[in-house]
């Protein structure tokens, strides 16, 4: 075979690919698109005004140099993939795509299927782990953009699978050092954040505090509305394995004396309403003494503690309030 002339001064022979030896020919679905922080960055210098262009309209387009068009080049195969990119280079990509114009609408790289996948990207025997088949990055400093933004019209926005054992179909991660969200789901009509199981014995949503400090595995909160809710058709609503803390329940003292015998004492500062329910129960035992009445006062935010007889001595009460 002849040797052609290549565009650095090598040469290389008519009818071989001219790439590497280990590099193999990409599958149907194995163009890898990424537009990392490098990459994006190399290809927004190539579009410079201060590099001179190398091929134009209607011109071959040349390897290893700058080529610009006024129109979209297209490439269509019918028999194996458009267009194939591959890169022997550190941190950078086997095709980069870079939008440098001023309208948000644009895009640095844009897939399109009628039938198949958009945009498809794999790992390959890297050998590595924290690798990433598609990749998004945010680099600017704009609160609000996005690494990886998906969207969609009748379906899922974005959609995550793993057959691995003890992996995650779609993981979040929050680094930042104020704290900040590892996963945020945000609904205007629905549920923000939504999780199902279909396995016995296991749970639709799972929270795990790890911290060494204590905090919440799960923590739900409303301003007119309920903070969590429990609900089961045929099992248990709530189950409580270990202590549980109550913010309206605690103890309140019958200050009785020798001298000065009570029967009573009330409790301030708790939020009641018209359908509150306060259970009390002695913590002292006196015999014949028992808890006569607990009566609450909404419009006082307070309850008073009756008990069937004065006390000579102080008596504890225990209590707790319900709805």
């Amino acid at each position: 075979m002849g040797e052609r002339r290549t565009q650095n001064g090598g040469t290389a022979r008519a009818g071989s690919t001219g790439r590497p030896g280990r590099a193999r020919r990409l599958g149907r679905r194995g163009l890898i698109i990424g537009a990392a922080g490098a990459g994006a960055a190399a290809a927004a210098g190539l579009i410079t005004p201060a590099t001179p262009a190398q091929a134009a309209d209607g011109g071959p387009v040349l390897l290893s140099g700058f080529n610009e068009a006024t129109e979209t080049t297209t490439v269509v195969s019918s028999g194996g993939d458009g267009l194939g990119g591959i890169t022997q280079a550190k941190a950078q990509s086997g095709v980069s795509g870079a939008d440098v114009s001023s309208s948000s609408e644009s895009y640095g790289v844009s897939g399109t299927s009628v039938n198949g996948t958009g945009v498809f990207g794999s790992i390959d025997g890297s050998g590595k782990t924290g690798q990433a088949g598609v990749a998004g990055q945010d680099l600017s400093a704009l609160a609000g953009n996005f690494g990886v933004h998906g969207v969609s019209s009748a379906g899922t926005g974005t959609y995550g699978s793993t057959t691995a054992n003890g992996q995650s179909g779609v993981a979040g991660i929050d680094t930042s050092t104020g704290g900040g969200h590892g996963t945020y789901g945000r609904s205007v009509n629905g549920t923000g954040a939504y999780g199902k199981s279909e396995a016995n014995g296991q749970a639709g949503v799972v929270g795990v505090d790890a911290s060494t400090g204590g905090g919440h595995g799960v923590q739900g909160s409303s301003s007119v509305g309920t903070g969590v809710q429990a609900r089961s058709t045929s099992g248990t609503a709530l189950s409580v394995l270990g202590r549980a803390s109550f913010d309206r329940s605690g103890t309140a003292v019958v200050p009785g004396a020798a001298g000065a015998p009570q029967s009573s004492a009330t409790v301030g500062l708790v939020t009641l309403t018209g359908a509150s329910m306060v259970l009390a129960t002695l913590q002292t035992y006196i015999p014949g003494l028992a808890v006569a009445a607990a009566v609450p006062d909404p419009a006082a935010s307070s309850f008073t503690i009756y008990l069937t007889q004065a006390v000579s001595s102080p008596v504890t009460v225990a209590w707790f309030i319900l709805s």
